[in-house]
C-alpha cells in the first residue's frame, strides 16, 4: 500500500508521533538497562527525554521497526526527490505534560516473552507499554 497523498503520508507521520508522544508524556530519567522490561520503558522514556532518536529506536522492538521502515518508504514514494524519510525522521518525541519526576513503571502482565508496563502520568492517567524479549533483553512494541 502506498499513501496516496501528503496529507495521508502526515496522518501516518502523526500516528507514530502519536505513539511515541504517549510513552514521553510520563517520561523521566532512569536507569539505562533493558534487562528487564521496566529497565526498557526508563531507557526508552530517557532517551526520549533526552531527545536521542537513535538510542530510543535501538529500543523499539522488531514489529515497530519494521512499520517505521515501511513508513519511511512509503513517504519516500510520496515525497519523491523533494526529501528523503528514513525511520528515524519518523520518531517523534512530545515531552508537553511531562512530569519532573521520574516514572515509576511497574509490569502489569508478564509472559515468558512479552510484558505489559504500566506508568502514570504527572495527571494520574495510566498508559501501558508492551516489551517483548528479544534475545537477553526487553525492547518496547509501540
Amino acid at each position: 500500500m502506498v499513501f496516496g497523498s501528503k496529507r495521508r503520508l502526515a496522518g501516518a507521520i502523526a500516528t507514530v508521533a502519536a505513539a511515541a508522544a504517549l510513552t514521553v508524556m510520563v517520561s523521566g530519567r532512569g536507569c539505562h538497562g533493558q534487562g528487564s522490561p521496566e529497565g526498557a520503558v526508563r531507557a526508552f522514556l530517557a532517551a526520549a527525554r533526552d531527545e536521542d532518536k537513535q538510542a530510543a529506536w535501538e529500543l523499539l522492538g522488531p514489529v515497530t521497526r519494521a512499520r517505521l521502515e515501511q513508513d519511511a518508504v512509503r513517504a519516500n514514494l510520496v515525497t519523491g526527490d523533494a526529501r528523503r524519510y528514513g525511520p528515524l525522521d519518523l520518531l517523534e518525541f512530545d515531552l508537553r505534560g511531562s512530569g519532573p519526576k521520574p516514572p515509576a513503571p511497574r509490569v502489569v502482565e508478564r509472559g515468558r516473552d512479552a510484558a505489559l508496563v504500566e506508568v502514570t502520568r504527572p495527571d494520574g492517567q495510566r498508559d501501558r507499554i508492551a516489551t517483548v524479549r528479544v534475545g537477553d533483553g526487553w525492547l518496547l512494541e509501540l
